[in-house]
């Protein structure tokens, strides 16, 4: 009596899903036909349906032998790790607004970023601008932050940032009348810009003095420029008129 043997069909085609994210798994469509592994040798897994949750390598796969069908051929399949695409580098540029504080300008509105360095703030932009506190001289760096699933962290934008010169040599002249209101502030320019201790805002001192001032205490600074904040201040005191002689008149 002779017995016919025939040789299972290479599993040739079987569609493959590649990874599609960062740690991303891959999957065979095999069945339960098939069995498989992953070193190529003699000793084989069955398969009890897709292979899945597969990472990156080499899988051989055959079909099984069955009666008088002897297992097949193997063909090879290969996962590919997921490639990630780098974000692209920032070109942010920072914009001093006060000794410790600026802007950055030129951001992808709702991209997630991560400031390190003079200042260390992570936040998702709203528009294309950001505002910085607690800024210091140093360098800035700026990375924009993958999505964690399909792309990675940029390289980092630098950026330097320097900081004003405290001015030193601003005076104060007294009101001389009861309206109080003359004093002023000399030995200033117009890189400085002063503010009555209380105050909102800050005014640009315009010239080489400040005039028409009531008494008070003054902060005086070097405004921001650029990429150099601006300088911690110089504190001088307008005084308020006095009709008293001073010492030494009869």
């Amino acid at each position: 009596k002779s017995i016919t043997v025939t040789e299972g069909a290479k599993p040739t085609g079987l569609p493959v899903t590649q990874p599609s994210t960062i740690g991303g798994k891959g999957k065979i469509e095999t069945t339960t036909s098939h069995e498989y592994n992953t070193d190529g040798g003699t000793t084989f897994t069955p398969c009890t349906g897709a292979l899945d949750n597969l990472t990156a390598g080499t899988y051989h796969v055959r079909v099984k032998a069955n009666g008088t069908e002897l297992a097949s051929e193997t063909e090879t399949y290969t996962i590919t790790a997921f490639t990630a695409t780098q974000e692209t580098q920032p070109t942010a540029t920072f914009t001093a607004t006060g000794p410790n504080s600026g802007t950055l300008s030129n951001l992808v509105n709702g991209g997630e970023y991560a400031v390190t360095g003079a200042a260390t703030a992570n936040f998702t932009a709203s528009g294309t601008t950001h505002d910085l506190n607690g800024v210091s001289a140093g360098v800035l760096s700026i990375v924009k932050k993958g999505n964690g699933t399909t792309t990675t962290d940029s390289t980092a934008q630098t950026i330097t940032v320097t900081k004003a010169t405290t001015p030193t040599g601003v005076t104060a002249v007294g009101c001389t009348s009861s309206s109080n209101n003359d004093g002023k502030l000399e030995n200033v320019t117009n890189l400085m810009e002063y503010q009555k201790s209380g105050a909102a805002g800050w005014t640009g001192c315009g010239g080489t003095e400040v005039i028409n001032l009531t008494p008070g205490t003054y902060l005086v600074r070097v405004k921001a420029t650029g990429t150099v904040l601006a300088s911690d201040s110089q504190t001088v005191t307008i005084n308020a008129y006095s009709s008293l002689p001073s010492e030494g008149t009869p």
